[in-house]
């Protein structure tokens, strides 16, 4: 007793669980922000409208980045871990263009 194993995630029983309208809404965000510009991108480019193309992908990355910073933020918040720092977000093995990894698979 004292934790509980879901779908091969372990945490303490009396840990915080996020509440799910803020899931909701970081979801909601994420369409809005990300989802939404990158459709237009993917218009604009079969519409052979590069200038739009490029303007959106740049307006796009920059609402990815404070999605995600915002989220990690919440979630170190939430956690107990304090502010992110920079340099703090280092990946274990560097990402390389062109390899596309379902999620979840």
């Amino acid at each position: 007793m004292g934790s509980n194993d879901v779908a091969g995630a372990t945490r303490p029983i009396d840990a915080p669980v996020a509440p799910a309208g803020s899931r909701r809404l970081d979801a909601l965000e994420i369409n809005d922000s990300i989802v939404q510009g990158l459709t237009v991108i993917k218009y604009a480019l079969e519409l052979g409208d590069l200038e739009l193309a490029r303007n959106r992908t740049e307006q796009t990355l920059a609402a990815a980045r404070r999605v995600i910073t915002d989220l990690l933020t919440q979630h170190l918040e939430f956690e107990g871990s304090g502010p992110l720092e920079p340099g703090s977000m280092v990946r274990s093995h560097p990402a390389s263009p062109g390899s596309h990894q379902e999620v979840g698979g």
